[in-house]
This record gives structure tokens, C-alpha cells and sequence, in this order.
């Protein structure tokens, strides 16, 4: 009888953690395609239904883009901060949370964050273009041509504008940028 009862409820929960899984799915379905029309607040709406009823590192990452999108960056910063408690290795979030950092003018935040993305998604060209554009902002211009010159090898086209802007008679080696 107990062993039953325990496929029951087993069953029971499976089914229910499915379902959860397809309602959250239809939420974040739902929230992309308003933030793709630029409907930020409504997709922030969705978001706080979706997260009321289930915490989704996703979720909480959605929201911080849309808050970022509506210049709330400081509440940005606090959905990535909670994607990232439940999702530790989510670079997105690190990108997102550099983005944000920069545009309040966090650089040494900023850097660091896109270092973290970087660490995790080694091929990953627009964070190597944007910590190397934080970078110059610091006066690194010798870092800023080394990032630049990775996202130019993976394929980033944008960075060989920049690097012909900003590095023309400095010695970008590759292999030195993923060190730093």
C-alpha cells in the first residue's frame, strides 16, 4: 500500500512540476515577445505574475533587462543579482549586470562582471566588445585593444571598427587578452 502511495504522489508531483514548467514556459513566452515590441512595462507585468508563483532565474533576468531598458538600472541590478542566487553560472545575467553597472558609471564593476561572463562562456564576443570599450573609458586603451581583437576573432565585425579607431599602432595579441 505504501509503495502505492508513494508512485501516487510521485505522479502526482511529476505532474504538477510540468505543468509549473509549461505555465512558466508561457510566461516568459509571453514577456519576450512584449519586450521584443519594446513593451517593457507590460512584460515587466507578466514577469511579476510569472515570479509571484515561482522563482525563475530567467524570469528575474527579463525583468532586469526591462528595467534596464526603462533607464531603473539600480533595480536592474537587483533582478540579475537574483538570477544570479538561483542560476550562479548564468553569463547573460553577468553581461546584463555589467551593462548596467557602466550606465551608472560602476566601470570597475563593469569590468569585472563582463570578466565573470567571459569566464563562463569563453566564446563570447560582445563581452569582450563591451569590457573593452569600459576599458577605455578607464584610459586602458592597451586592454581595450586586446578585447576588442578577441571579439574581432570570434567573429564580432564591429570590433575591427574599433580597433582601427583607437589601436592603430598598438600591438594586439589575442592570446594576451584572454589572459586579462
Amino acid at each position: 500500500m505504501k509503495k502505492y502511495l508513494f508512485f501516487t504522489i510521485a505522479t502526482v508531483f511529476c505532474s504538477l512540476s510540468t505543468l509549473i514548467a509549461q505555465e512558466s514556459d508561457e510566461y516568459l513566452n509571453e514577456a519576450y515577445a512584449l519586450y521584443e515590441e519594446k513593451s517593457y512595462e507590460e512584460a515587466i507585468y507578466v514577469l511579476d505574475e510569472l515570479l509571484e508563483e515561482e522563482e525563475v532565474a530567467e524570469g528575474y533576468y527579463l525583468r532586469g533587462v526591462c528595467k534596464s531598458a526603462l533607464e531603473q538600472d539600480e533595480e536592474a541590478l537587483k533582478d540579475y543579482t537574483l538570477a544570479l542566487a538561483i542560476e550562479p553560472e548564468y553569463p547573460e545575467a553577468f553581461f546584463e549586470k555589467a551593462y548596467s553597472n557602466y550606465k551608472m558609471g560602476n566601470f570597475q564593476a563593469a569590468i569585472q562582471q563582463y570578466t565573470q561572463a567571459i569566464d563562463l562562456q569563453e566564446d563570447y564576443p560582445q563581452a569582450y566588445l563591451n569590457r573593452g570599450s569600459v576599458r577605455l573609458e578607464l584610459e586602458d586603451v592597451q586592454g581595450a585593444c586586446h578585447d576588442w581583437q578577441t571579439a574581432k576573432e570570434q567573429g564580432l565585425d564591429l570590433a575591427s571598427e574599433l580597433l582601427d579607431e583607437y589601436c592603430g599602432d598598438i600591438d594586439v595579441d589575442a592570446e594576451e587578452a584572454e589572459r586579462n
